[in-house]
């Protein structure tokens, strides 16, 4: 069968799948999230932060709360979500960002950071592939937030697509 894919606002993959704008998507969610199917889960994952290899938190091994005080932050989505960086990490400091930018596009976040600075917080899986050359990686300072990828599904998903399924989650396992 053919396969379309189709890019859908960060916030709207459930919402495509049971509007049927799409078959299946994969969104992130808090490690504490509820999967009420093992068949649409897909990965474990954590976040990083990602940053210009002439930031601070590169030269010290680790973003730390306050980096975003003193950088712009891009973000993919611009209302904060349970489970995730803002309320496990700056919100724990009593710190927000000097400026935000809402950025739906990883690789267009990459290429901004690369030519403008700033800071970032994402899956490590969403970086994959991306030429990160400039950029580092770093974990979040003392702090591990293990989020879960999943796909989201309608009710009553067909055989092909569960098949799809496994079989992103066989890629998915073999990159990781």
């Amino acid at each position: 069968s053919d396969v379309d894919f189709v890019r859908v606002v960060h916030d709207g993959v459930t919402d495509a799948v049971l509007r049927r704008r799409a078959d299946i998507g994969v969104a992130v969610f808090a490690e504490d999230a509820p999967i009420a199917d093992p068949d649409r889960f897909l990965a474990n994952d954590r976040l990083v932060g990602l940053v210009r290899d002439d930031h601070a938190a590169a030269r010290r091994g680790a973003l730390v709360p306050e980096d975003i005080r003193t950088s712009v932050y891009l973000t993919r989505g611009d209302r904060p979500q349970r489970g995730f960086e803002h309320h496990r990490f700056f919100e724990p400091a009593g710190v927000r960002p000097h400026a935000l930018r809402k950025v739906e596009s990883v690789a267009l976040i990459v290429r901004l950071m690369r030519r403008h600075g700033g800071v970032t917080v994402q899956p490590r899986l969403v970086l994959g592939d991306a030429d990160l050359t400039g950029l580092a990686v770093v974990p979040l300072a003392n702090t591990e937030i293990a989020v879960r990828w999943a796909f989201a599904l309608r009710a009553d998903p067909s055989d092909a697509h569960l098949e799809i399924c496994q079989a992103i989650r066989s890629l998915v396992a073999a990159a990781t």
